[in-house]
Protein backbone atom coordinates (compact mmCIF):
# COMPACT_ATOMS: atom_id res chain seq x y z
CA UNK A 1 0.00 0.00 0.00
CA UNK A 2 1.17 3.41 -0.94
CA UNK A 3 3.14 5.23 1.93
CA UNK A 4 4.01 2.06 3.73
CA UNK A 5 7.83 3.02 4.58
CA UNK A 6 8.16 6.82 4.52
CA UNK A 7 4.95 8.74 3.61
CA UNK A 8 1.46 8.36 5.75
CA UNK A 9 1.33 5.13 6.80
CA UNK A 10 5.13 5.26 8.49
CA UNK A 11 4.58 8.54 10.02
CA UNK A 12 1.41 6.99 11.56
CA UNK A 13 2.97 4.34 12.64
CA UNK A 14 5.70 6.56 14.45
CA UNK A 15 3.55 7.37 17.15
CA UNK A 16 0.31 4.85 16.59
CA UNK A 17 2.41 1.51 16.47
CA UNK A 18 -0.15 -0.64 16.40
CA UNK A 19 -2.20 1.20 13.41
CA UNK A 20 -3.27 -1.25 10.79
CA UNK A 21 -3.30 -0.08 7.85
CA UNK A 22 -6.69 -1.92 5.89
CA UNK A 23 -8.55 -1.02 2.56
CA UNK A 24 -11.45 0.89 3.02
CA UNK A 25 -14.47 -0.91 3.44
CA UNK A 26 -16.28 2.33 2.44
CA UNK A 27 -14.52 2.95 -0.69
CA UNK A 28 -16.04 1.15 -3.70
CA UNK A 29 -13.91 -1.44 -5.47
CA UNK A 30 -14.86 0.02 -8.56
CA UNK A 31 -13.48 3.31 -7.42
CA UNK A 32 -10.30 1.95 -6.31
CA UNK A 33 -9.44 0.14 -9.62
CA UNK A 34 -10.36 2.75 -11.67
CA UNK A 35 -8.29 5.17 -10.14
CA UNK A 36 -5.09 2.47 -10.67
CA UNK A 37 -6.21 1.65 -14.25
CA UNK A 38 -6.52 5.70 -15.13
CA UNK A 39 -2.69 5.31 -15.59
CA UNK A 40 -3.26 3.80 -18.40
CA UNK A 41 -3.97 5.81 -21.03
CA UNK A 42 -7.06 3.69 -22.93
CA UNK A 43 -8.61 3.17 -19.26
CA UNK A 44 -8.41 6.86 -18.23
CA UNK A 45 -9.88 7.66 -21.96
CA UNK A 46 -12.92 5.18 -21.49
CA UNK A 47 -13.90 6.13 -17.78
CA UNK A 48 -14.05 10.13 -18.70
CA UNK A 49 -16.18 9.34 -21.69
CA UNK A 50 -18.62 7.26 -19.79
CA UNK A 51 -18.47 9.80 -17.20
CA UNK A 52 -19.19 12.18 -19.61
CA UNK A 53 -21.92 10.19 -21.27
CA UNK A 54 -23.99 10.10 -18.24
CA UNK A 55 -23.56 13.58 -17.35
CA UNK A 56 -25.14 14.25 -20.90
CA UNK A 57 -28.35 12.93 -20.25
CA UNK A 58 -28.52 13.91 -16.28
CA UNK A 59 -28.03 17.87 -17.28
CA UNK A 60 -30.86 17.88 -19.51
CA UNK A 61 -34.28 16.58 -19.49
CA UNK A 62 -35.55 16.93 -22.99
CA UNK A 63 -32.40 14.09 -23.40
CA UNK A 64 -33.33 12.28 -20.66
CA UNK A 65 -36.69 11.82 -22.23
CA UNK A 66 -35.59 10.99 -25.43
CA UNK A 67 -33.30 8.41 -24.07
CA UNK A 68 -36.49 6.85 -21.85
CA UNK A 69 -38.50 6.69 -25.22
CA UNK A 70 -36.04 5.57 -27.71
CA UNK A 71 -33.91 2.78 -25.41
CA UNK A 72 -36.42 2.45 -22.37
CA UNK A 73 -33.44 2.80 -19.93
CA UNK A 74 -31.81 5.70 -18.21
CA UNK A 75 -27.95 5.79 -17.62
CA UNK A 76 -26.78 5.36 -13.74
CA UNK A 77 -25.43 8.96 -12.86
CA UNK A 78 -21.97 9.16 -11.14
CA UNK A 79 -21.71 12.61 -9.05
CA UNK A 80 -18.40 13.88 -9.31
CA UNK A 81 -18.54 14.57 -5.37
CA UNK A 82 -19.07 11.15 -4.73
CA UNK A 83 -16.66 8.70 -3.87
CA UNK A 84 -17.77 5.79 -6.19
CA UNK A 85 -17.49 4.79 -9.92
CA UNK A 86 -20.85 3.45 -10.81
CA UNK A 87 -19.95 -0.05 -12.05
CA UNK A 88 -23.36 -0.28 -13.28
CA UNK A 89 -22.77 2.65 -15.82
CA UNK A 90 -20.06 0.45 -17.58
CA UNK A 91 -22.79 -2.63 -17.81
CA UNK A 92 -25.69 -0.26 -18.78
CA UNK A 93 -23.86 1.16 -21.89
CA UNK A 94 -22.23 -2.33 -22.82
CA UNK A 95 -25.68 -3.97 -22.72
CA UNK A 96 -27.58 -1.00 -24.85
CA UNK A 97 -25.02 0.24 -26.90
CA UNK A 98 -27.13 -0.48 -29.96
CA UNK A 99 -29.68 1.19 -29.07
CA UNK A 100 -27.51 4.17 -27.87
CA UNK A 101 -25.94 4.26 -31.13
CA UNK A 102 -29.45 4.25 -32.90
CA UNK A 103 -30.48 7.19 -30.80
CA UNK A 104 -27.39 9.18 -31.28
CA UNK A 105 -27.48 8.83 -35.10
CA UNK A 106 -31.25 10.25 -35.01
CA UNK A 107 -30.22 13.21 -33.30
CA UNK A 108 -27.65 13.61 -36.09
CA UNK A 109 -30.50 12.80 -38.89
CA UNK A 110 -32.81 15.55 -36.85
CA UNK A 111 -29.94 18.25 -35.75
CA UNK A 112 -32.84 20.98 -36.55
CA UNK A 113 -34.49 19.82 -33.65
CA UNK A 114 -31.31 19.80 -31.53
CA UNK A 115 -29.35 22.76 -30.25
CA UNK A 116 -25.35 22.74 -31.05
CA UNK A 117 -24.05 21.09 -27.57
CA UNK A 118 -25.97 18.00 -27.99
CA UNK A 119 -25.21 17.47 -31.95
CA UNK A 120 -21.64 17.78 -31.00
CA UNK A 121 -21.90 15.72 -28.05
CA UNK A 122 -23.94 13.37 -30.06
CA UNK A 123 -21.13 13.57 -32.95
CA UNK A 124 -18.44 12.03 -30.65
CA UNK A 125 -20.85 9.69 -28.71
CA UNK A 126 -21.53 7.78 -31.72
CA UNK A 127 -18.29 7.85 -33.52
CA UNK A 128 -16.84 6.50 -30.20
CA UNK A 129 -19.40 3.59 -29.69
CA UNK A 130 -19.45 2.76 -33.34
CA UNK A 131 -15.64 3.43 -34.21
CA UNK A 132 -13.28 3.41 -31.49
CA UNK A 133 -12.18 -0.59 -31.05
CA UNK A 134 -9.99 0.20 -27.52
CA UNK A 135 -13.41 1.91 -26.29
CA UNK A 136 -15.42 -0.54 -27.32
CA UNK A 137 -13.17 -3.72 -25.82
CA UNK A 138 -12.23 -1.82 -22.78
CA UNK A 139 -16.13 -1.52 -22.26
CA UNK A 140 -16.48 -5.24 -22.85
CA UNK A 141 -13.79 -5.99 -20.61
CA UNK A 142 -14.85 -3.99 -17.36
CA UNK A 143 -18.42 -5.10 -18.16
CA UNK A 144 -17.62 -8.72 -17.66
CA UNK A 145 -15.13 -7.52 -13.83
CA UNK A 146 -17.23 -4.88 -12.61
CA UNK A 147 -20.01 -7.52 -11.32
CA UNK A 148 -17.64 -9.59 -9.18
CA UNK A 149 -16.16 -5.92 -7.94
CA UNK A 150 -19.32 -4.82 -6.80
CA UNK A 151 -20.30 -7.92 -5.20
CA UNK A 152 -17.00 -8.47 -3.54
CA UNK A 153 -17.67 -4.74 -2.00
CA UNK A 154 -21.23 -5.84 -0.69
CA UNK A 155 -19.88 -8.78 1.11
CA UNK A 156 -17.42 -6.37 2.67
CA UNK A 157 -20.18 -4.08 3.59
CA UNK A 158 -22.42 -6.64 5.25
CA UNK A 159 -19.95 -9.47 6.42
CA UNK A 160 -16.76 -7.72 7.97
CA UNK A 161 -17.37 -9.86 11.44
CA UNK A 162 -17.10 -12.86 9.44
CA UNK A 163 -13.68 -12.66 8.22
CA UNK A 164 -13.14 -15.76 7.10
CA UNK A 165 -16.03 -15.49 4.84
CA UNK A 166 -14.86 -12.50 3.39
CA UNK A 167 -10.95 -13.61 2.74
CA UNK A 168 -12.73 -16.86 1.00
CA UNK A 169 -14.44 -14.21 -1.38
CA UNK A 170 -11.34 -11.70 -1.34
CA UNK A 171 -9.48 -15.21 -2.60
CA UNK A 172 -12.28 -16.16 -5.10
CA UNK A 173 -12.32 -12.69 -6.91
CA UNK A 174 -8.44 -12.82 -7.59
CA UNK A 175 -9.37 -16.43 -8.96
CA UNK A 176 -11.84 -15.28 -11.18
CA UNK A 177 -9.73 -11.97 -12.17
CA UNK A 178 -6.63 -14.15 -12.48
CA UNK A 179 -8.92 -16.66 -14.83
CA UNK A 180 -9.62 -13.75 -17.30
CA UNK A 181 -6.26 -13.68 -18.28
CA UNK A 182 -6.18 -17.02 -20.00
CA UNK A 183 -9.92 -15.84 -21.81
CA UNK A 184 -8.50 -13.08 -23.87
CA UNK A 185 -9.48 -15.05 -27.36
CA UNK A 186 -12.84 -15.37 -25.90
CA UNK A 187 -13.03 -11.59 -25.53
CA UNK A 188 -11.57 -11.25 -29.00
CA UNK A 189 -14.42 -13.09 -30.60
CA UNK A 190 -17.07 -11.42 -28.56
CA UNK A 191 -15.60 -8.36 -29.35
CA UNK A 192 -14.97 -9.27 -33.04
CA UNK A 193 -18.99 -9.97 -33.10
CA UNK A 194 -19.58 -5.83 -31.95
CA UNK A 195 -19.12 -5.36 -35.71
CA UNK A 196 -16.75 -2.26 -34.63
CA UNK A 197 -16.33 0.03 -38.13
CA UNK A 198 -13.32 0.29 -39.55
CA UNK A 199 -13.17 3.00 -41.56
CA UNK A 200 -11.29 5.38 -39.11
CA UNK A 201 -8.92 7.68 -39.98
CA UNK A 202 -5.22 6.88 -38.62
CA UNK A 203 -4.43 8.46 -35.61
CA UNK A 204 -1.35 10.79 -35.43
CA UNK A 205 0.97 9.12 -33.57
CA UNK A 206 2.66 10.41 -30.43
CA UNK A 207 6.61 10.50 -29.98
CA UNK A 208 6.43 8.58 -26.96
CA UNK A 209 3.94 5.78 -28.68
CA UNK A 210 5.97 5.72 -32.13
CA UNK A 211 7.91 2.76 -31.16
CA UNK A 212 9.28 0.31 -33.31
CA UNK A 213 7.09 -2.90 -31.31
CA UNK A 214 3.95 -0.34 -31.88
CA UNK A 215 4.76 0.32 -35.53
CA UNK A 216 4.68 -3.41 -36.71
CA UNK A 217 1.77 -4.38 -33.86
CA UNK A 218 -1.53 -5.61 -35.70
CA UNK A 219 -5.18 -4.41 -33.59
CA UNK A 220 -5.63 -7.61 -31.73
CA UNK A 221 -2.07 -8.25 -30.53
CA UNK A 222 -2.54 -4.49 -29.11
CA UNK A 223 -5.92 -5.48 -27.67
CA UNK A 224 -3.63 -8.58 -25.93
CA UNK A 225 -1.08 -6.70 -24.75
CA UNK A 226 -3.60 -3.81 -23.22
CA UNK A 227 -5.84 -6.44 -21.78
CA UNK A 228 -2.99 -8.17 -19.86
CA UNK A 229 -1.94 -5.08 -18.57
CA UNK A 230 -5.26 -4.37 -16.88
CA UNK A 231 -5.75 -8.09 -15.45
CA UNK A 232 -1.69 -7.79 -13.81
CA UNK A 233 -3.05 -4.22 -12.64
CA UNK A 234 -5.75 -5.50 -11.08
CA UNK A 235 -4.56 -8.44 -9.35
CA UNK A 236 -1.66 -5.97 -7.94
CA UNK A 237 -4.55 -3.59 -6.78
CA UNK A 238 -6.22 -6.64 -5.02
CA UNK A 239 -2.88 -7.82 -3.17
CA UNK A 240 -2.11 -4.53 -2.56
CA UNK A 241 -5.38 -3.47 -0.81
CA UNK A 242 -6.19 -6.79 1.05
CA UNK A 243 -2.21 -7.82 2.20
CA UNK A 244 -3.47 -6.82 5.55
CA UNK A 245 -6.71 -8.11 6.20
CA UNK A 246 -5.65 -11.20 7.74
CA UNK A 247 -4.93 -9.15 10.56
CA UNK A 248 -8.28 -8.47 11.28
CA UNK A 249 -9.38 -12.05 12.37
CA UNK A 250 -9.84 -10.38 15.68
CA UNK A 251 -13.30 -9.49 14.64
CA UNK A 252 -14.24 -13.03 14.57
CA UNK A 253 -14.51 -12.51 18.58
CA UNK A 254 -17.85 -10.03 18.11
CA UNK A 255 -19.16 -12.18 15.52
CA UNK A 256 -22.08 -14.08 17.28
CA UNK A 257 -24.17 -15.00 14.01
CA UNK A 258 -21.28 -17.71 12.93
CA UNK A 259 -19.63 -18.07 16.82
CA UNK A 260 -20.84 -19.18 20.08
CA UNK A 261 -17.26 -20.25 21.33
CA UNK A 262 -14.50 -18.81 21.81
CA UNK A 263 -11.96 -19.06 18.74
CA UNK A 264 -8.16 -19.25 19.57
CA UNK A 265 -7.40 -17.87 16.02
CA UNK A 266 -9.46 -14.68 16.52
CA UNK A 267 -8.03 -14.03 20.32
CA UNK A 268 -4.37 -14.47 18.94
CA UNK A 269 -4.86 -11.98 16.68
CA UNK A 270 -5.77 -9.86 18.74
CA UNK A 271 -3.37 -10.21 20.94
CA UNK A 272 -0.59 -9.90 18.37
CA UNK A 273 -1.99 -6.97 17.06
CA UNK A 274 -3.10 -4.89 20.08
CA UNK A 275 -1.35 -6.59 22.90
CA UNK A 276 -1.14 -3.32 25.42
CA UNK A 277 -4.67 -2.55 25.04
CA UNK A 278 -6.82 -5.16 26.86
CA UNK A 279 -6.51 -7.01 29.85
CA UNK A 280 -6.86 -10.29 28.29
CA UNK A 281 -7.76 -13.00 31.28
CA UNK A 282 -10.47 -10.66 31.53
CA UNK A 283 -11.40 -10.46 28.01
CA UNK A 284 -11.96 -14.24 27.89
CA UNK A 285 -13.73 -14.58 31.15
CA UNK A 286 -16.00 -11.39 29.46
CA UNK A 287 -16.61 -13.88 25.79
CA UNK A 288 -17.33 -16.72 27.58
CA UNK A 289 -20.36 -15.18 29.41
CA UNK A 290 -21.52 -12.79 26.59
CA UNK A 291 -21.41 -16.48 24.24
CA UNK A 292 -23.20 -17.88 26.79
CA UNK A 293 -26.10 -15.15 27.16
CA UNK A 294 -29.13 -15.32 25.35
CA UNK A 295 -31.38 -12.54 26.59
CA UNK A 296 -31.18 -9.02 27.14
CA UNK A 297 -28.73 -8.41 24.55
CA UNK A 298 -28.78 -7.60 21.18
CA UNK A 299 -26.17 -9.27 19.14
CA UNK A 300 -27.45 -8.82 15.40
CA UNK A 301 -24.31 -6.28 15.01
CA UNK A 302 -21.08 -4.91 17.06
CA UNK A 303 -23.13 -1.40 17.46
CA UNK A 304 -26.33 -3.00 18.29
CA UNK A 305 -24.48 -4.89 20.72
CA UNK A 306 -22.36 -1.77 22.40
CA UNK A 307 -25.75 -0.01 22.51
CA UNK A 308 -27.29 -2.61 23.85
CA UNK A 309 -24.56 -2.81 26.69
CA UNK A 310 -24.75 0.28 27.74
CA UNK A 311 -28.32 0.35 28.21
CA UNK A 312 -28.40 -2.51 30.36
CA UNK A 313 -25.57 -0.65 32.63
CA UNK A 314 -23.33 -3.35 31.57
CA UNK A 315 -19.99 -1.28 30.55
CA UNK A 316 -18.67 -1.40 33.78
CA UNK A 317 -19.02 -4.98 34.39
CA UNK A 318 -17.70 -5.75 30.75
CA UNK A 319 -15.21 -3.13 29.98
CA UNK A 320 -12.82 -5.33 27.58
CA UNK A 321 -15.40 -6.02 25.53
CA UNK A 322 -16.78 -2.47 25.35
CA UNK A 323 -12.90 -2.06 24.41
CA UNK A 324 -12.99 -4.81 21.89
CA UNK A 325 -16.32 -2.99 19.95
CA UNK A 326 -14.93 0.26 20.13
CA UNK A 327 -12.28 -1.10 18.29
CA UNK A 328 -14.27 -3.15 15.74
CA UNK A 329 -16.11 0.13 15.15
CA UNK A 330 -13.43 1.69 13.95
CA UNK A 331 -12.98 -0.51 10.61
CA UNK A 332 -14.73 1.99 8.18
CA UNK A 333 -17.34 -0.53 6.51
CA UNK A 334 -20.28 2.31 5.86
CA UNK A 335 -20.78 3.89 2.41
CA UNK A 336 -23.19 6.79 2.38
CA UNK A 337 -21.32 9.41 4.21
CA UNK A 338 -18.11 8.16 3.02
CA UNK A 339 -19.39 8.34 -1.13
CA UNK A 340 -20.98 11.91 -0.48
CA UNK A 341 -18.00 14.22 0.93
CA UNK A 342 -14.46 14.29 0.07
CA UNK A 343 -11.57 11.78 1.96
CA UNK A 344 -10.42 14.21 4.89
CA UNK A 345 -7.14 13.54 3.87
Amino acid sequence: MAGQLGGLQGKVKETYQSALFVHCMAHRLNLVMQQSLNKIRQCKILFQTLSGLAAFFSKSSKRSTALDQEVHKRLPRVAPTRWSYNGRLVETVFEYRLPLIDFFQKIMDNRQDWDNETVVCSTGYLNMLQREGDFNFLLLVFSQIFPFCDNLFSVLQTKMSDINFCIRKIQEFRRIVSSKRDQFDEFWQKFEYLDILTTEPERKRTRTEDTVNDKKMDPKTQARKLFYEIIDNILAQIDDRFNNFKSLKFLELVNFEENNALSEEAFNSLQQNYPNFFDFPALCSELFVLYNTSEGLNKHSVSELLKSIKECGLHRACPEIVKLCELSLTIPATSTSAERSFSTL
